[in-house]
């Protein structure tokens, strides 16, 4: 996907114009949702119209502030297509000043293709994560938390060293992911794989 941040190498590239036709593109109304809590419908139908569709931008004014190049597709309309892939990242573990007490862990996110929010599955998905729950080995929130999710009965109370397994569903317009992130010990991680592939098939 994009980066969330601009690269450093892209600073020096962004001006006026690159910004206001970035605000064309992507900021229109019909990209919006506009919600009000505590206020008068009326009176929030009456700004929204005001701001939003009586008031023109500034580069409908004056179009010399933005990229009139029409060649250029601007907002990437494209459906995402789902890639399988493996990534390994190592790092050095960090050093603290005395004793830190954290332990030394290693991570895994083993996911597949889910659905977007618009398909019909969506809310089994929704259901689906909620039964595989999961959470950390030692888990904040009161007692009882979560603690008969599918991972937690099956995985962190039987595996004594993973230290937390946790299902997200991420949903988008046009697609999705279904994964499980799991930690545990270093020496534990082909086991740890092979726990959380079975949870998922």
């Amino acid at each position: 996907g994009l980066p969330k941040i601009c690269p450093e190498g892209n600073i020096n590239k962004i001006d006026r114009k690159i910004l206001f036709t970035y605000l064309k593109h992507h900021h229109t109304p019909k990209r919006m949702v506009v919600a009000g809590v505590g206020v008068e419908h009326k009176r929030l139908v009456e700004a929204v119209e005001k701001y939003f569709v009586d008031q023109k931008p500034i580069w409908e004014e004056d179009s010399s502030l933005i990229i009139s190049d029409r060649s250029k597709n601007f907002v990437d309309e494209s459906i995402a297509q789902y890639t399988g892939g493996y990534i390994l990242e190592e790092c050095n573990v960090p050093v603290y000043a005395g004793p830190s007490g954290l332990p030394e862990l290693s991570h895994i996110v083993i996911g597949l293709e889910g659905c977007s929010h618009q398909d019909p599955d969506f809310v089994p998905m929704c259901v689906l994560n909620m039964m595989m729950g999961g959470g950390g080995s030692f888990s904040a929130g009161g007692p009882g938390k979560g603690m008969y999710t599918r991972l937690y009965t099956n995985v962190l109370n039987r595996y004594h060293w993973l230290y937390s397994a946790t299902a997200y569903n991420h949903a988008y317009a046009d697609s999705g992911i279904f994964c499980i992130h799991a930690s545990s010990t270093p020496s534990h991680v082909r086991e740890m794989a092979e726990v959380i592939v079975h949870e998922m098939v």
